[in-house]
């Protein structure tokens, strides 16, 4: 049987530059780019493996929450984190008494814990566009809104793969009739 493997890494990077472009427009579209660090993040990495290819998408942990949001009643997150994404936001800047912004932050990781991300009936007044725009998916969001250009690219690998394989089993097959064996 022959080997199920096709392309070289060369071949599957246009693939991994339109997702990872597409990856990064989706956190801005989603009003997640406060820091620019999670769409930094987004890296995309081909493995070769014995009989295959995989397309990993690769992001900081905190990507995972974006995507899926958090449920209610999970633990709540780090009232660190909390404080950054304040200051990153400028939320409560204008209180003057670094104490009471970092109440601000364990009251913001309680209704987390609490209500969830993003929260049921809420409303987060801290994003610029509102509480209007959808706030979780963006992974599954890319890969659904893609899905005909992300199959159309992997046809053409295999397309290419597979018109060399018939190309080289001719040849092959000519030589060894012109040889007389």
């Amino acid at each position: 049987m022959a080997d199920a493997k096709v392309g070289t890494l060369e071949d599957w990077q246009p693939l991994c530059d339109l997702i990872k472009e597409k990856l990064v427009v989706k956190l801005a579209e989603q009003d997640h780019n406060a820091t620019g660090a999670l769409s930094d993040s987004v890296e995309m990495r081909v493995t070769e493996l014995p009989d295959r290819w995989v397309i990993e998408a690769l992001a900081n942990t905190y990507g995972v929450f974006v995507n899926n949001g958090r449920r209610q009643g999970a633990t709540m997150p780090p009232i660190s984190v909390i404080w950054r994404w304040m200051q990153q936001r400028g939320i409560a800047s204008e209180i003057a008494n670094e104490r009471k912004r970092k109440g601000i932050a364990f009251a913001i990781a309680r209704s987390i814990s609490e209500n969830g991300i993003p929260p049921q009936n809420g409303y987060s007044q801290h994003y610029a566009k509102g509480n209007t725009i959808k706030r979780t998916g963006w992974v599954d969001d890319v890969i659904a809104e893609n899905e005909e250009d992300i199959y159309k690219m992997v046809e053409e690998v295999i397309g290419r793969v597979t018109d060399w394989i018939i190309f080289n089993k001719y040849k092959h097959t000519i030589k060894f009739l012109n040889d007389g064996n």
